[in-house]
C-alpha cells in the first residue's frame, strides 16, 4: 500500500462532511468525475484522468467506489482491483494505494524541488512568462522571441505540495523602468493591500473586488475581469477551483479554510503588469501563503 497524503482520519472527516450536504440535499449517490474532488475524497493521484473516471460517494456509511480504466490503477491496488489489469474498466474500493510514489519528480528543477521537509508536485497550469505585446494578455505561451530593452515581464508561477497549490505572480523591469509601468504598479500594490485588509470571515467575494476597484478608481484605471478565484488541490489543465470567484455579482461569503487566489493583472497595450498573492481565509483574517516582495523587480 502506498501511503496516502495525508491520514485516513482526515478522509473520513471529509467524507462526514460529505454526506451531511447529501443528506441535507436528499442525494442518495454522488458521482464525482472531477479528477481534483477524486483526490480529495479518496487520494487516488494518478495520470489517468485523460479517460473516463469517476468516485462513487454512497450517503451510506460505506467505502466510495472509484471506477476507471485498467491502466488507472492496474498493479497498484490491492482494493478489489485485478492486479494484471486485465479486465479493461475495473472498479474497486478505496483507491488509496493507487498513488504514484514519485509522481515523476525532477528534484533538480527549482520550481518543484520543494523544501527538506516535503517534496514539490508538478503544476496544474505551466509557468507563464508575459513580456512586451504577450503581455497585454494574460494566458499567452512564451516563444522564441528574445526579450528587448526595457522591457517589462510578468512571472505567474505557482508551489505545488501534495496537488495543493500557491500561485504567485510578480513583475520584472529589464532597464528603465517606464512612467506608467511604476505608477501602475503604485496602484495595484496598493490594491492587493485593499484586498488584504477585505478578505476575512463573514466578507462576500464582491467586497473583496470592490475594495480593490475603489483604489484604482482613484489612480483612473479600470479593470474588467475578475481579480480573483479559489484556489486548492489541482490537476491540469488548471488550478482554479471554479467555486469563489472575485468579481461584481459573486456573493459567496468567505469562510475559514478558504483559499483565494487573487491575481491583480493590468494588462495594457503592448505591455502589462501583474501581482498576485495565494491568501487563506482565517478565523480572524488571513494570510498570505507566499512571502516574496511585491515592488516591481529590476534588472538592470
Amino acid at each position: 500500500m502506498i501511503e496516502l497524503p495525508f491520514a485516513r482520519d482526515e478522509y473520513q472527516q471529509r467524507l462526514r462532511k460529505i454526506r451531511i450536504e447529501m443528506a441535507k440535499r436528499g442525494l442518495e449517490l454522488l458521482i464525482v468525475n472531477d479528477v481534483a474532488n477524486q483526490h480529495y475524497i479518496t487520494g487516488y493521484d494518478g495520470w489517468s484522468f485523460y479517460t473516463p473516471q469517476l468516485v462513487l460517494v454512497p450517503v451510506e456509511e460505506v467505502e466510495p467506489v472509484w471506477i476507471g480504466g485498467a491502466m488507472g490503477c492496474g498493479r497498484r491496488s490491492s482494493d478489489g482491483l485485478d492486479e494484471t489489469g486485465e479486465r479493461g474498466w475495473l472498479s474497486g474500493g478505496p483507491c488509496s494505494a493507487c498513488r504514484s510514489p514519485s509522481h515523476g519528480l525532477d528534484r533538480k528543477a527549482a520550481q518543484i524541488a520543494g523544501s527538506p521537509d516535503f517534496a514539490g508536485d508538478i503544476t496544474a497550469l505551466p509557468p507563464t512568462i508575459l513580456g512586451g505585446e504577450n503581455a497585454s494578455a494574460p494566458h499567452i505561451m512564451w516563444s522564441d522571441r528574445r526579450f528587448g530593452d526595457n522591457e517589462t515581464i510578468a512571472l505567474e508561477l505557482a508551489g505545488v505540495c501534495r496537488r495543493y497549490a500557491a500561485g504567485l505572480a510578480r513583475t520584472m523591469q529589464l532597464g528603465k523602468t517606464p512612467t506608467n509601468v511604476s505608477d501602475t504598479a503604485k496602484a495595484v500594490i496598493e490594491g492587493m493591500d485593499a484586498v488584504l485588509d477585505a478578505v476575512r470571515p463573514g466578507t462576500s467575494a464582491e467586497a473583496v473586488e470592490a475594495a480593490w476597484r475603489k483604489v484604482i478608481q482613484r489612480y483612473g484605471l479600470k479593470k474588467e475581469s475578475r481579480i480573483g478565484y479559489s484556489i486548492g488541490v489541482a490537476y491540469p489543465p488548471d488550478w482554479g477551483e471554479h467555486t469563489i470567484s472575485l468579481r461584481p455579482g459573486d456573493k459567496t461569503v468567505l469562510e475559514p479554510g478558504n483559499v483565494v487566489h487573487s491575481i491583480l493583472g493590468m494588462w495594457m497595450d503592448g505591455w502589462g503588469i501583474e501581482i498576485s498573492e495565494t491568501i487563506l481565509v482565517t478565523a480572524t483574517g488571513n494570510e498570505t501563503l507566499t512571502r516574496f516582495p511585491r515592488d516591481i523587480h529590476v534588472k538592470s
